[in-house]
């Protein structure tokens, strides 16, 4: 009641302090606004912590943030060391420029962008890619893209890659040998017929 606090104002001591009640819900509220903005930032700082334990120490493959329009948004540490790049040489760039080197986006049947079957669909996309390292090495990769959705929009993808270089070496060692051991089998089988008609 006003009447009340100003009769208040007027018998009080000077040296004695009276706020109304309007007042003090002010200080109440900035007080609640700046425990929860405190609670936030906490929350948000242990959301990052564990975001970076997540791509950077958890996940041994190479790992990307990627916006819609090819952009990239994050990348893990181990995708840099491959790269030889920093951060800031990455961050903002498109990933078929850092990836592929190239001046667009991947296409094509041999080539498809997984970012661009995420983006039509809403739903993760798999493909392998040749990449090259810091030394235009080749590289193959098993790529997959799962799709970063906000409010009820796909805005861009997490892109998982893994080195498959050497399974995939492996496999055309095999593929020579079979094919070795194939022409020995003939060899040998022309000998014998050569020595015994």
């Amino acid at each position: 009641n006003m009447e009340i606090y100003n009769d208040i104002l007027h018998k009080k001591a000077s040296d004695v302090r009276a706020i109304s009640t309007r007042t003090a819900q002010l200080f109440w509220e900035i007080s609640r606004v700046s425990t929860l903005q405190k609670k936030c930032d906490q929350e948000l700082q242990e959301t990052r912590a564990m975001y970076q334990t997540v791509i950077n120490e958890l996940i041994q493959e190479d790992v990307m943030v990627i916006a819609y329009d090819h952009r990239i948004i994050d990348i893990n540490e181990s995708m840099l060391k491959k790269l030889g790049r920093s951060r800031d040489e990455v961050i903002g760039r498109p990933c078929y420029e850092i990836t592929h080197h190239r001046d667009m986006p991947c296409s094509g049947d041999n080539h498809p962008c997984p970012l661009i079957e995420t983006m039509r669909t809403e739903k993760p996309s798999q493909t392998t890619h040749i990449h090259q390292d810091k030394d235009h090495r080749e590289i193959y990769y098993s790529i997959s893209t799962y799709p970063l959705i906000e409010n009820d929009e796909v805005i861009g993808a997490i892109e998982i890659s893994r080195d498959i270089t050497r399974d995939i070496n492996m496999q055309k060692v095999m593929m020579q040998q079979e094919k070795l051991a194939s022409i020995g089998r003939l060899s040998a089988g022309v000998a014998h017929e050569i020595n015994n008609p």
